[in-house]
């Protein structure tokens, strides 16, 4: 698997991306699965919705088609899969296949997703970010946090989460939302560590 495509294995392993739905709304697909090869016997393209199934299949030897499906709805935490197996035989598999996702939100506004660009790999975990606030507290304070200022911390990296995942241009490049989250909580606190020094 890579930014283009990949090449699937046998018929118990077929490549599968990713894509996971931050806020509620409809999503338009828009791509083209290409297999190159003359051999074997292609291979099949199929999006898959957590929610509904299969909403979307191709089947491609030798051959270039559209993977277009309009209109998916979507709410936050739903994932779309783009599977793509080697059909019926493992034999000259490889393909390209990329694809553009425009997420239409509720509120109006949309935002476009490129496979090649935009997809990466798992999305870091927040399960370890109260550990690692209570660690940056630590040792930017020199004393852990109070229970009152440990929840304001942690409704303040829920905020960060969610501002985030709506305006992703927010992320430093190379970095995760979490990991974006916990800089801003480090810059907060070393900010409120100098304000409690009055020259």
């Amino acid at each position: 698997m890579h930014a283009q495509g990949g090449h699937p294995g046998n018929t118990h392993f077929a490549t599968v991306r990713r894509w996971t739905a931050t806020v509620d709304g409809t999503v338009d697909i828009a791509g083209s699965l290409h297999h190159p090869s003359e051999n074997g016997d292609g291979v099949r393209g199929r999006i898959v919705s957590s929610a509904r199934g299969i909403v979307g299949e191709w089947a491609m030897h030798h051959a270039t088609g559209e993977t277009k499906v309009h209109a998916i709805p979507v709410r936050a935490g739903e994932t779309l899969d783009f599977v793509t197996d080697c059909r019926e035989h493992e034999t000259s598999d490889s393909f390209v296949w990329t694809v553009k996702l425009t997420q239409h939100r509720a509120d109006g506004t949309t935002q476009v997703f490129d496979s090649a660009a935009d997809f990466r790999g798992p999305a870091s975990s927040t399960d370890e970010l109260p550990a690692q606030v209570q660690h940056a507290w630590k040792l930017a304070l020199c004393r852990p946090p109070t229970d009152a200022e440990f929840g304001l911390a942690l409704e303040f990296c829920a905020q960060q989460l969610a501002e985030l995942h709506r305006t992703p241009r927010g992320v430093a490049a190379g970095s995760s939302v979490p990991r974006q989250v916990l800089v801003n909580v480090c810059q907060m606190l070393l900010n409120s560590n100098e304000f409690v020094y009055v020259d």
